[in-house]
């Protein structure tokens, strides 16, 4: 029995021995791969760093140059387009109330400036005629006298005219003495009851617009709104073109 239990301590024993063994490989081979993890870290380590110190490097360059860019934005900026009905503020406008043409050339005599919120820019050359002019619809006295608004600065500029008389004229817009631009020549045409050759309620076609006859007399005039691009010092004037006189004004813009 004694000889038995002494066998298996023995085996046991032996046994320990093994695992103890093994122990010790496992713990040997452990270091070993430690050894080898920090042998590659050591490896490694430099190319980290050089990483590091590229990106560090690349981050700064790029916040460098969106601060660049930040600071030229506002003189890269597209201007604002402008505004259509924007207008320089350079205006005048003049009456035409004597009926009084020009003797030679023709041409409205505007013998009032009702208004010119720039006379160093729209110059108005020509004095009032004589008081009285004409009753309505027959010839004013002609005056000698040339009435014309001078645009000093050359540019674009707005004109507006409108006449009123008993029968609708010819108008021309004259630049430096020269046609510029001409309404369209009046054309009888027929009214809603068909009665073109009544006095009293015949039309005429003028442009693309019908004037009728009124009883309280020339409610529609004749109108032009045109542009005109006008070199500097240029002279104009208005040639007017009809049996009877009438009156009217003249409105000039710088745009």
């Amino acid at each position: 029995m004694a000889s038995a239990c002494q066998a298996r301590v023995q085996a046991l024993t032996e046994q320990a021995a093994v695992v103890d063994a093994r122990v010790v490989a496992l713990q040997t081979a452990g270091d070993a791969v430690a050894g080898r993890l920090r042998a590659v870290e050591r490896q490694v380590e430099p190319a980290v760093a050089a990483t590091s110190s590229a990106a560090a490097a690349a981050a700064a360059g790029a916040a460098r140059r969106v601060a660049v860019d930040d600071s030229l934005a506002p003189q890269v900026a597209l201007p604002a387009p402008p505004t259509p009905s924007a207008s320089s503020g350079v205006s005048g406008r003049w009456v035409w109330k004597s009926r009084s043409l020009h003797a030679e050339t023709g041409a409205i005599v505007w013998d009032v400036e009702a208004a010119n919120t720039a006379r160093d820019v729209l110059v108005w050359r020509g004095p009032a005629p004589a008081a009285g002019g004409a009753a309505a619809g027959r010839a004013a006295p002609a005056t000698a006298f040339p009435s014309v608004v001078t645009a000093i600065k050359p540019g674009l500029y707005k004109l507006s005219i409108g006449v009123f008389a008993p029968e609708p004229p010819v108008i021309t817009i004259l630049v430096n003495g020269l046609p510029a631009v001409s309404s369209v020549p009046t054309e009888s045409v027929a009214t809603a009851d068909g009665a073109a050759d009544d006095a009293e309620s015949a039309a005429v076609l003028m442009g693309s617009a019908i004037l009728h006859k009124h009883p309280a007399g020339s409610i529609g005039g004749v109108t032009m709104i045109q542009f005109l691009a006008l070199p500097a010092k240029a002279e104009l004037s208005i040639l007017y073109a009809s049996e009877t006189r009438g009156q009217g004004f003249m409105e000039v813009a710088k745009v």
